[in-house]
């Protein structure tokens, strides 16, 4: 939860401007090159993007993203190692850190 304290202090007429729940300040902005701002037309427009961006890289590619599952049975865990180790199951990414 972020405090009042910290949410007055992101400036009112400044889009893309926010505060995390660690009180840092953010700044987000859409990843256009089409001079438009129309969220509808976004996924087109982030596609052409990476195809302007891919075109003129000289170098080679960076690996693709390898996706987790969406469902994994805690018995398809392999078993925990002792002093290995722990796989996390079941945390939210925000308590990860506690």
């Amino acid at each position: 939860m972020v405090d009042r304290a910290s949410a007055l202090k992101v400036p009112e007429a400044a889009p893309g401007r926010g505060i995390t729940t660690t009180r840092h300040e953010l700044l987000v902005a859409l990843p256009r090159i089409d001079a438009t701002s129309d969220p509808a037309n976004l996924p087109d427009a982030l596609a052409a993007l990476v195809e302007t961006v891919s075109a003129g890289w000289p170098g080679e590619s960076a690996p693709g993203v390898r996706m987790l599952p969406g469902k994994l049975a805690y018995a398809a865990l392999p078993p925990d190692e002792p002093g290995g180790r722990k796989a996390a199951v079941g945390i939210a990414e925000q308590d990860l850190g506690r």
